[in-house]
Formats: structure tokens, sequence, C-alpha cells
């Protein structure tokens, strides 16, 4: 499974810098999108792979076209990250608190 973040980065005059919004964050595998959040219309580019100047849209080939990706639209104010990640690791987590820790943070309340 591959995790693609791409981050539009905005001068804020009033802080004077530059402050990152997650546009989209892609889930993907050699089957295709898995899930999306934020913008999809990142799926519609093509990427063109340099060493053979073939054109490769998400649907052919999902993995290159990850791969790739940064290269095309990766540049100036938008940041591409592209990262593998266990198909386990992308389900959701419990909410639940871990019982100790919260009995650990309970007896340092109390201490203090």
């Amino acid at each position: 499974m591959r995790e693609i973040t791409i981050t539009q980065f905005n001068f804020e005059p009033d802080i004077k810098t530059f402050v990152g919004q997650i546009m989209a964050v892609i889930d993907l595998d050699e089957t295709g999108v898995k899930n999306i959040a934020g913008s999809d219309h990142y799926l519609q580019i093509p990427v063109i792979d340099p060493a053979t100047g073939e054109r490769i849209g998400v649907q052919e080939d999902p993995m290159r076209w990850a791969q790739l990706l940064p290269e095309m639209i990766g540049y100036g104010d938008i940041e591409v990250a592209v990262r593998d990640v266990a198909a386990e690791a992308r389900e959701p987590q419990s909410v639940e608190p871990d019982s100790a820790a919260t009995e650990a943070l309970a007896a340092f309340v109390h201490q203090h």
C-alpha cells in the first residue's frame, strides 16, 4: 500500500511565512485507489515516464503513477510525499485509551 500526501503551501502575511495545507491523501496499491481524502482531481493527472516518454494514468499502473507523481506536480508551492505503508497501519485505530497509560496518568495527576 502506498500513501500519497499532496500539500499546497501559501504565504501567510500575518505570520510572514508559508503554511502548508493538505489538499489530498491518496491510498493505493497495485489494484488501484483504495481511499482518498480531500480533492480527487489529482487522480486525473497523467504522469510522463522521463525514461520512455510514456504517459501513465492512475488506472493503468497505480504504483508507477504514484512513484512518478512527485516529479510531475511536486514543485513550487506544491509538495508531494509518497511513502509505503502497511495495509494494516491504515485501518482506523481505536479511540479507547490504553488502560496502562490511563492508570499511569491517573497516578501522576494524584501525586501533584
